[in-house]
């Protein structure tokens, strides 16, 4: 019998002031690390800048870090900028975040159309990487889970 891999998706918080190679290094590791185990499939990672209001020194405005990070991770086919915590009122628990995330995810698999923007998240922007199933490197076959990727923080 073929054993069950878990879809994952890695999510990274943070101020992102400036992104770093060490940030994208970190996804990079992380999706080698749990590939190696074979019993996990990365699907997908997500930087998540906080909001402005998060009241760090020095803060670089939102506008600014997201481009950062947009610039940072262009050649990747499997890391996008989320910046749905940046449009918020305030600041967000990383708790919240996961909870934004894992909403879409849910409802981008109960036969929601692909064009379905996730819950609050700007129609301009592109679909989330568990709704865009073109940026997926690996098609489930008979003994890999379809159920909601499981999220890493």
């Amino acid at each position: 019998m073929t054993e069950t891999k878990t879809h994952v998706i890695l999510l990274s918080c943070g101020s992102f002031n400036p992104i770093t190679r060490g940030h994208l290094h970190m996804f990079e590791k992380a999706r080698e690390y749990l590939h190696t185990t074979g019993r996990f499939i990365v699907i997908g990672g997500i930087v998540s800048p906080v909001h402005d209001s998060y009241g760090k020194p020095g803060l670089v405005s939102s506008r600014h870090r997201l481009t950062m990070c947009q610039l940072a991770v262009q050649s990747s086919d499997w890391i996008r900028v989320d910046p749905w915590e940046c449009y918020q009122d305030t600041w967000q628990t990383t708790c919240s975040v996961l909870e934004h995330h894992l909403t879409g995810c849910i409802l981008s698999n109960v036969s929601t159309p692909s064009s379905t923007p996730v819950i609050g998240q700007p129609q301009t922007q592109t679909q989330p990487i568990y709704q865009n199933h073109s940026n997926m490197n690996h098609t489930p076959t008979a003994g890999e889970s379809c159920d909601p990727p499981v999220f890493i923080i």
